[in-house]
């Protein structure tokens, strides 16, 4: 008797030891700090990857029902748990902050300063890389997800706006950004008529030359897809991504001073001239190619 019982007690004291471990790993702590002229609560996790990785920079945008001040509502959105799961059976090096949006009212739309200057910090004091910063949202927070696309070109290596509404956004910038966007079919928030918007707006990315997935779910509610769209596949495509590394490029440029009518595709790759919109480089810089009517 005495056997079986050390036997259950060691068995016990091993899983409560790796249950530790497991919430160690994934534990996070609640912050406060004044950005860009607004105080932001959020929630941030150190998780460790394999011994000399670079440390990507991962932020969680949440839904409208999530709003407030208490810092703790946002993390019952099941997409955190997915991603920080990922993250650590992957054993991806990553800083993942979770910033609570104050005014339901504002949305992640007013916020995008503040979640910038969240994001340049946690950089700066975690030393994170710069060419992966990942951001997802769903609902309130993927249309959030798709106004920092829009607003801040070439700062994210990727991107994940789940039923979310990408009106009003601007094209040009956010295909900088290869993004993997996820509507459910079932969903009465994020209906056809911003389904067809949605699959117009990745359309728009594809013809400037951006990497842009769009894929609708049958049956998936405005609930459902919030929860389920982070699924294993889907960020294997998102991680993939790493900013393309364009400095070497422009550095000869201005280093020889020339002058030409060269261009350059993103992957550095000389052709004679654009054939197509999209993005290229021109004299040591990005430029965009619009569509033409």
């Amino acid at each position: 008797m005495r056997i079986k019982l050390l036997s259950l007690f060691l068995l016990l004291s091993v899983m409560s030891f790796a249950q530790e471990a497991n919430d160690s790993r994934l534990s996070f702590v609640g912050l406060q700090r004044n950005f860009a002229g607004v105080t932001l609560n959020y929630r941030k996790a150190n998780i460790e990857g394999n011994i000399g990785d670079a440390k990507a920079l991962v932020i969680y945008l949440h839904g409208g029902s999530s709003c407030g001040t208490d810092n703790t509502t946002q993390m019952n959105e099941a997409g955190i748990d997915s991603i920080a799961n990922y993250l650590s059976s992957h054993h991806k090096a990553a800083v993942f902050v979770v910033p609570q949006c104050p005014d339901r009212n504002k949305g992640w739309g007013g916020m995008i300063k503040n979640v910038k200057a969240l994001l340049d910090f946690t950089a700066q004091t975690e030393g994170t890389d710069p060419n992966q910063i990942y951001i997802f949202g769903g609902s309130m927070g993927g249309t959030g997800t798709w106004k920092m696309l829009s607003s801040y070109p070439d700062y994210f290596a990727a991107a994940m706006p789940c039923a979310a509404n990408p009106q009003g956004m601007n094209a040009e910038i956010a295909a900088t950004t290869p993004v993997y966007n996820v509507m459910g079919l079932a969903d009465k928030i994020m209906d056809s008529n911003v389904r067809i918007i949605a699959e117009d707006f990745i359309s728009q990315l594809k013809q400037l030359g951006d990497e842009a997935v769009y894929e609708t779910v049958p049956d998936w509610t405005h609930e459902t897809t919030c929860i389920q769209s982070y699924s294993t596949p889907r960020m294997d495509w998102v991680f993939a991504h790493t900013k393309p590394a364009t400095s070497s490029i422009i550095t000869i440029h201005n280093e020889q001073q020339k002058k030409d009518d060269a261009w350059y595709t993103l992957s550095g790759v000389r052709i004679a001239k654009p054939s197509s919109p999209g993005l290229y480089i021109h004299g040591g810089k990005k430029t965009v190619l619009g569509i033409k009517d």
